[in-house]
């Protein structure tokens, strides 16, 4: 798990469990289509979160804003973070090689 050094704990937690059923419902829907979800928390804050999956598991991207991410932006980001996880598999494949 990667954090902000401030990070509200318990904002953390219930993003955890947001993707969680956000996985639960796109697997009955037969949607393999890694998740995103935006919820507002006030009138001045957005809570957007971002699912990505990789061979190294499923990772999940989170960030307080004050409006919803135009899809464009949301697409950057998670293309950013495949491509990290993309490099990081790669770097595994061949230390497991070696």
């Amino acid at each position: 798990m990667l954090l902000e050094q401030e990070s509200d704990g318990e904002l953390i937690a219930v993003s955890s469990s947001f993707m969680t059923v956000l996985d639960r419902i796109r697997s009955c829907l037969g949607s393999e289509t890694p998740g995103v979800m935006a919820l507002d928390i006030d009138s001045e804050q957005v809570l957007h979160l971002m699912q990505v999956k990789s061979n190294l598991g499923r990772f999940n991207l989170g960030c307080v804003v004050s409006e919803p991410l135009p899809r464009a932006v949301v697409e950057s980001l998670k293309g950013g973070l495949e491509a990290i996880f993309a490099s990081e598999e790669a770097v595994f494949a061949v230390e497991q090689t070696s």
